[in-house]
């Protein structure tokens, strides 16, 4: 059986490919993809590979080979281990500059992987447009997904930081010493969320 666990050099191989002229311009990076990947595997529901492999790579499979598809599933399936059985922990790779600017860019993994989980975060489906989820729960819920999702876009983050009377820099250090925490136990909100919903049961969505 083959190992369903990415070596280093495998995982480098994957980043260079999805950022390579083989795949669309609008694909996603790999961090983007952990980010992604991470929201939608928390989910209530799973979703069918072939609709995240399609927005993975912006609606264009021609170029996904068999190895390369491996590579997806394998990251798929190791980020749900660890969500559900390990214990998540967000890539190392994800850091906060000083140069407050620098992480709210393409360049920063820090931005990739948060823009990657706003765009998955919408798996959540119903979840987001609830109304008689507990009041505290529902609170939770709405600061994991402000934190995790923080670095998508710097002019969302500059109005939560001028609604809370603070400086983009500051609030940046401390939504990124939060992401720990939130990521650890963001399945288990979800999970609580969809429960008192009263939309999911056991066996899913009602």
């Amino acid at each position: 059986m083959q190992d369903l666990n990415l070596t280093t050099t495998e995982l480098n191989l994957l980043a260079d490919w999805l950022s390579s002229d083989e795949t669309s311009a609008e694909a996603m990076n790999l961090s983007c993809v952990e980010g992604f990947l991470f929201a939608l595997i928390c989910a209530p529901t799973p979703v069918e590979d072939e609709v995240w492999l399609n927005e993975v790579l912006a609606g264009d499979l021609s170029s996904l080979s068999d190895d390369k598809l491996f590579a997806l599933m394998a990251l798929y399936n190791h980020l749900s281990t660890d969500i559900f059985e390990t214990g998540y922990q967000l890539p190392k790779s994800l850091i906060v500059t000083d140069n407050v600017a620098v992480n709210f860019t393409h360049e920063s993994a820090l931005h990739n992987w948060s823009k990657g989980f706003a765009r998955g975060i919408g798996y959540a489906g119903d979840l987001l447009n609830c109304e008689n989820i507990d009041i505290e729960l529902r609170s939770a819920f709405a600061m994991a997904i402000s934190c995790l999702s923080f670095f998508a876009n710097e002019s969302s983050a500059q109005e939560q930081a001028q609604e809370q009377n603070t400086h983009l820099e500051t609030m940046s250090q401390q939504m990124f010493e939060m992401m720990p925490d939130f990521a650890a136990g963001f399945a288990e909100i979800v999970e609580a969320m969809a429960v008192n919903s009263g939309l999911f049961n056991d066996e899913g969505w009602d």
